[in-house]
């Protein structure tokens, strides 16, 4: 069962499914993601992995939904890294990323998340090993 309201003397009908979707496009559209920006160490991308997630879960943003908004939020010199990362995935014959969660890990890796302090412990055995 739709909506069925009365404009300029025609009568429209609505079915729920559309006013869904339109609900949720105005509440994308006010939805404001925190932007990454290029320079970007391991413990500011945690950050803005975690602001981001939060806001998809205060929001309840479905899975299909979250891969475009995170789109919109990358600054560009993260935009510039991305279509690089996704031109050389279609010249090898990859699969493209189409998923938030599949972004995230390959962000996670491209910023160096999860192995950032094995880096800095080797680079501080180094260090000690020189002395």
């Amino acid at each position: 069962m739709g909506l069925c309201y009365n404009y300029g003397g025609f009568n429209y009908r609505r079915s729920s499914q559309t006013l869904e979707t339109t609900s949720r496009s105005l509440i994308y559209n006010n939805l404001k993601l925190p932007f990454l920006r290029g320079t970007v160490s391991p413990y500011n991308y945690e950050a803005w992995e975690q602001k981001v997630e939060s806001l998809f879960c205060s929001y309840c943003v479905r899975e299909e939904e979250k891969f475009p908004l995170v789109l919109k939020s990358l600054s560009y010199e993260v935009n510039v890294l991305w279509d690089c990362k996704c031109e050389n995935r279609r010249r090898m014959g990859a699969q493209p990323i189409k998923t938030w969660s599949l972004m995230k890990q390959s962000l996670r890796n491209r910023f160096g998340v999860g192995n950032h302090e094995d880096k800095y412990k080797a680079k501080q055995m180094e260090k000690s090993l020189n002395l």
